[in-house]
């Protein structure tokens, strides 16, 4: 019966390749022309790795007797890593990448308790991924998905891709889309958005005259006025 660990690898919040091992992570400590030779990503302890070139497992070296494995780590490593990949890739709101991957990965309650929830982020763009020693990937993963995310057109006459109509919970959002007289009205909103407005009995109106694009007239938002509360 062989002895020979399980090996896989991942990517850590530097987007540097790790090797994961009966629980504990090894970073690479040095590249020769036939081996590499991996640490214990755990400073304090001398446990070592060594694959040959093709990452294929040649020996071990030394115990954690000094620390425990680290099981959540390595799944929220493996989390974001996904959750990154698909940034890259995707034009899908980060926002639905984070759930879809959140809900694919099935984390123990362990990693659940130090992941963010988009809840807890800025809306539509920004979210925070908290891991086990603090690390931050919101700027990073937001500078990579501007790069697949459509530019702002410049015109009226644009095209709305079925992915902007819908919510993050894939429910209808883009509600009327109409030219008339060569202008061009949209209504966005949802539908429990409708009817709290539909059951308000006092309803306010902004209108944004600097911040939207030229080649709009104006940009109206309707809210309901509820217990001296302003609910957009």
């Amino acid at each position: 019966m062989s002895n020979t660990p399980t090996i896989t690898f991942s990517q850590c919040n530097k987007g540097k390749r790790v090797l994961v091992c009966d629980g504990y992570v090894y970073h690479l400590n040095k590249l020769c022309s036939k081996a590499k030779y991996w640490r214990c990503g755990n400073r304090l302890c001398a446990a070592v790795i060594h694959t040959d070139i093709n990452d294929e497992f040649k020996v071990r070296k030394g115990d954690h007797s000094n620390h425990l494995s680290s099981p959540a780590y390595i799944e929220i490593l493996s989390f974001k890593s996904n959750i990154k990949q698909c940034v890259v890739t995707e034009a899908t709101p980060i926002g639905r990448i984070y759930d879809e991957e959140l809900v694919k990965a099935q984390l123990s309650q362990t990693a659940l308790s130090v992941v963010a929830s988009t809840q807890d982020a800025s809306k539509y763009l920004l979210f925070v991924i908290i891991d086990l020693i603090g690390h931050i990937l919101e700027s990073s993963l937001n500078r990579i998905h501007r790069l697949e995310t459509p530019r702002l057109p410049i015109t009226c006459r644009f095209d709305i891709p079925t992915l902007y109509n819908l919510t993050i919970n894939v429910e209808r959002f883009l509600l009327y889309d109409k030219m008339r007289r060569n202008k061009r009205n949209l209504i966005f909103a949802t539908g429990d958005q409708l009817r709290v407005l539909f059951k308000a009995k006092q309803i306010l109106m902004d209108g944004t005259f600097s911040l939207y694009p030229h080649f709009l007239n104006n940009f109206t938002r309707f809210m309901q006025l509820s217990s001296n509360r302003v609910s957009k």
